[in-house]
């Protein structure tokens, strides 16, 4: 079922955009129904079968969305939930990806609340400047050096012993903890520059907001190998823990400041009590934590999206 057209409590439509054969969208499709909230789903597989018209006048911004055949006024949705990945299916064709695009552009104006808006996915987009933030943010952030050069990335390892790279930009990519052995392979890098940071010892806590709810699960094994941060590979064994009020009321207020409605935020909790927080990531999974750690991230993001 892709429509539910009654029992919204008076609070407008909810609109789901994603592939609805993806397991996280069909959870949160199930919680909407369960809660008998009114909401349509725009299945990524069937964009050939939807459009957007869009005018822009004195009045503001109106149009409709037409799906499964039927058109809905822009003006009836009051939310908006996003699928953070696009498929490739989408990306290989045309008309698809025009449309796609059209959406991002209308997510960013529309008003109401967006998980996420495309403007705000950009507090992932740079590492370092998000470092920065997440020091304004009050969080410890590990020393950090972005380089392409071979003699400052020695120098930053002799300093701290160990340090772990991956990409200064948004791009996904695997995050390695590295004792010396890579400097021989700088020169495959250059001049493309590599984020270092020094290594720090503890626990990953995954933390999700939600609004203003906060989650959190922590690796039961302690370090997750050569692993700095939150991977699919270090919660194969999650399980839901509690964080001091202070560093709860840091995540949510960090979240807002970068204007997401949901974040995956990753700490590590240090051999002295402290959290260092590594990243801020705008467009989060959710579904593989919340079957291991029990943490009920679906619902809450259901309750979001209804306004309650």
């Amino acid at each position: 079922m892709h429509r539910r057209p009654d029992g919204d409590g008076g609070h407008g439509m909810i609109l789901v955009y994603g592939p609805g054969s993806d397991p996280s969208i069909q959870h949160l499709v199930a919680a909407l129904q369960a809660a008998a909230a009114r909401y349509q789903l725009l299945d990524m597989d069937d964009l050939d079968q939807a459009a957007l018209h869009i005018e822009v006048g004195p009045q503001g911004l109106h149009g409709v969305l037409t799906v499964d055949g039927q058109q809905i006024a822009l003006d009836a949705i009051r939310a908006i939930y996003v699928y953070p990945q696009l498929p490739a299916y989408v990306q290989s064709s045309r008309s698809r990806l025009a449309l796609h695009q059209q959406l991002l552009a209308w997510l960013d104006m529309v008003p109401g609340v967006v998980v996420n808006r495309p403007a705000a996915l950009q507090a992932n987009a740079c590492k370092p400047w998000q470092a920065q933030r997440i020091g304004e943010a009050g969080f410890l952030v590990p020393p950090m050096l972005v380089t392409s050069d071979e003699a400052e990335a020695y120098a930053f390892l002799q300093t701290h012993g160990r340090a772990v790279f991956e990409s200064a930009s948004g791009v996904h990519t695997t995050v390695s903890a590295q004792d010396g052995g890579w400097l021989a392979h700088m020169q495959h890098q250059a001049p493309l520059p590599s984020q270092f940071q020094a290594y720090v010892p503890g626990v990953d806590v995954r933390v999700h907001v939600i609004g203003q709810q906060v989650f959190a699960a922590k690796a039961r094994n302690g370090t997750i190998g050569s692993r700095q941060a939150y991977g699919s590979e270090a919660f194969v064994q999650a399980v839901a823990t509690s964080l001091p009020i202070t560093v709860e009321s840091q995540c949510a207020a960090m979240s807002a400041s970068m204007g997401l409605h949901v974040s995956g935020i990753d700490l590590r909790l240090c051999p002295d009590g402290e959290y260092v927080c590594f990243e801020v990531n705008s467009a989060p999974t959710y579904r593989d934590l919340e079957q291991q750690s029990g943490l009920r991230l679906t619902a809450a993001l259901a309750q979001l999206l209804m306004g309650l």
